[in-house]
């Protein structure tokens, strides 16, 4: 349901509805208002509460995702972000433009959305740092952002994670790393690192006596980007001298995750399908969650064609039947969202940047 509110002419620039995001409901705003409450961000943030200040990313990016505002509109919430220090409008503004970054993946125009993701979250730690102190949401921003930095290639990021490492496999024995920075700072060192790299986190997961542990290892793990190992780690998910039973379809879902990964997976899902779906199709909630992971985040007709064909073939699909049309949902999602809004952003980011 959606209800109008006309505000009759008044002395005031803008209004906020949903003060606080108290409620559960969208608000739009007419494109005069949605202006001036950005103006308003970039000139004087605070007059807004921290929670109205994400309300708004929120509000904007969910509303040009469904197509009801233009995508120009919910970039312009995040371009006052460099003034920002509170947690609740920076995860909302991570978490979008983490959406945005995922589509774009697929195709030409990452670039340059590359850079300005990358640019607004190093501003972050202007004020952050690089130390695991400060409150609790302090410390909770920080380990977001150091998470989205190092996936964006910023290069300090990178570059910590590596000495961190490489000072851990100099010496062995158990972590010093910062809990707080594990799961970041394994990811990105297997991420750049080489097969040595992947062994030493082969061994730590192997040794782990930790759930928590072994979880940040089998995700690090699937960040490689060098194929031949991300084909002999989907392989080993389903030899139980390996992969235990219970992680076999995490380690799927990861490699799915990693760009470099998402097409190995795919094509590996495809060549298991039988055994994957006598292991885990009956009643597994994780089974239709790998068929979603694997497949909804491409952004083609292409694709989309192909995925259809693959499922229909394989109607009986278990506990994974809903979510075969759950993944075409997706894709279609996606790539209605390219042709609607690939351009915009292409040209918000050249007029931005200029």
């Amino acid at each position: 349901n959606s209800y109008q509110v006309q505000v009759t002419k008044s002395n005031f620039k803008w209004i906020k509805l949903n003060v606080e995001q108290k409620f559960f409901y969208r608000v739009n705003y007419d494109i005069t208002i949605w202006q001036e409450l950005i103006n308003q961000l970039n000139t004087n943030h605070k007059v807004f509460a921290a929670r109205d200040r994400a309300g708004l990313i929120d509000d904007a990016f969910a509303l040009a995702t469904a197509g009801h505002l233009n995508i120009t509109i919910a970039m312009d919430t995040t371009q006052y972000l460099h003034l920002e220090h509170e947690y609740s409008p920076w995860m909302m503004a991570i978490d979008a433009l983490h959406n945005i970054y995922s589509i774009l993946s697929h195709g030409n125009q990452l670039g340059p959305f590359k850079m300005y993701f990358r640019s607004q979250l190093e501003s972050a730690f202007h004020s952050l740092g690089y130390n695991d102190t400060g409150s609790h949401t302090q410390r909770l921003l920080r380990v977001a952002a150091l998470h989205r930095s190092c996936d964006l290639g910023s290069r300090r990021c990178v570059q910590n994670a590596q000495a961190a490492v490489n000072a851990w496999m100099a010496v062995g024995g158990p972590s010093k790393i910062e809990p707080n920075f594990r799961y970041t700072y394994y990811s990105t060192a297997v991420a750049n690192g080489d097969e040595e790299v992947w062994d030493f986190f082969w061994g730590v997961y192997q040794n782990a006596t930790t759930a928590a542990e072994k979880r940040k290892c089998l995700f690090a793990l699937a960040q490689s980007r060098i194929p031949w190992l991300l084909n002999r780690y989907l392989s080993w998910s389903l030899d139980r001298n390996y992969i235990r039973q219970q992680d076999a379809l995490s380690v799927i879902d990861y490699v799915a995750g990693n760009p470099n990964g998402r097409d190995t997976a795919w094509l590996f899902v495809q060549e298991k399908w039988d055994e994957l779906l006598k292991q885990f199709g009956s009643g597994s909630f994780s089974f239709g969650r790998m068929i979603k992971r694997t497949t909804g985040h491409y952004t083609t007709h292409f694709m989309y064609n192909q995925v259809k064909a693959f499922f229909d073939a394989r109607p009986n699909a278990g506990a994974g039947t809903r979510a075969q049309q759950q993944a075409l949902e997706s894709i279609q999602a996606n790539i209605d969202w390219i042709q609607r809004n690939e351009a915009v952003v292409t040209f918000w980011l050249k007029q931005t940047s200029t």
